[in-house]
């Protein structure tokens, strides 16, 4: 006896009469649920993938952004559109990470920024390069904050 009512799966996959088929938004590809809507390399049919430069949109590929559908500032990097005000992985252009040190989390908003950890700072104003690079608990030049020198030592943020 067959499940009419159907059962589903995590890969994406419905039971449905003894038959495992993909739901109504994906296309079986190589054993696997795809969603042809949005994948490059499957864009509209299986295997139909996009050339360099281009991504798959609503089926179709396109070397160009739908802001309809990609609202912001978009660029397409490899294969995708990106929104490159915000995206920490491509700040500013495709592939431009924010890679700082001792930032708590990263944020691109037009450029690569953060909350420093607890105890750092961003004395050089950098945060794309070396991120929080200043450790203020025991920097004798940089004590508690940018620029506090200490004749002697810097001791839990204080001159000693």
């Amino acid at each position: 006896m067959y499940s009419i009512r159907g059962t589903h799966h995590t890969d994406g996959k419905d039971c449905q009469l003894g038959k495992c088929i993909c739901t109504w938004y994906k296309s079986l590809c190589n054993g696997k649920c795809i969603t042809t809507m949005w994948d490059s390399k499957n864009c509209g049919a299986c295997g139909n993938q996009c050339p360099a430069g281009q991504m798959c949109e609503v089926g179709k590929c396109s070397n160009t952004c739908n802001t309809a559908y990609w609202p912001g500032d978009l660029q397409i990097c490899g294969s995708e559109c990106m929104n490159t005000t915000w995206d920490p992985d491509n700040c500013g252009s495709c592939g431009r990470k924010c890679n700082g040190q001792n930032i708590v989390v990263r944020k691109c908003t037009f450029d690569c920024t953060g909350d420093c950890e607890n105890g750092f700072l961003d004395c050089d104003d950098n945060q794309f390069e070396n991120g929080c690079e200043v450790d203020a608990m025991n920097d004798p030049n940089n004590c508690g904050d940018c620029g506090v020198k200490c004749p002697n030592a810097c001791v839990n943020g204080v001159c000693k």
